[in-house]
C-alpha cells in the first residue's frame, strides 16, 4: 500500500462512523432527556445506508478488477 492510499478517505468508513455516532448520541439523549431526536435517527439511518452502499460498490469493483486481472494473465 503506497502512502497516497494510506491517507485517502474511506467514504464507507466515514458514513458508518457518522451513522453509529448519530445513533449513539440519540440513545444518550434518550437516557438523559427521555426522548429520541428524530433528526439524529434519520441522519444515522441515511448515513448507515450510504455506508453499506459505498462498501458494497467498493467490493463489487474489487471483484470485477480481480476477475479482469485473472483473465488477462
Amino acid at each position: 500500500m503506497d502512502e497516497k492510499e494510506m491517507w485517502d478517505i474511506s467514504w464507507s468508513s466515514l458514513f458508518m462512523v457518522t451513522g453509529i455516532s448519530s445513533f449513539l448520541f440519540s440513545i444518550g439523549i434518550k437516557i438523559l432527556e427521555g426522548s429520541h431526536s428524530p433528526l439524529l435517527l434519520k441522519i444515522g439511518l441515511y448515513a448507515s445506508i450510504l455506508g453499506v452502499l459505498s462498501w458494497g460498490i467498493k467490493k463489487i469493483n474489487q471483484l470485477t478488477l480481480h476477475k479482469k486481472e485473472k483473465a488477462t494473465s
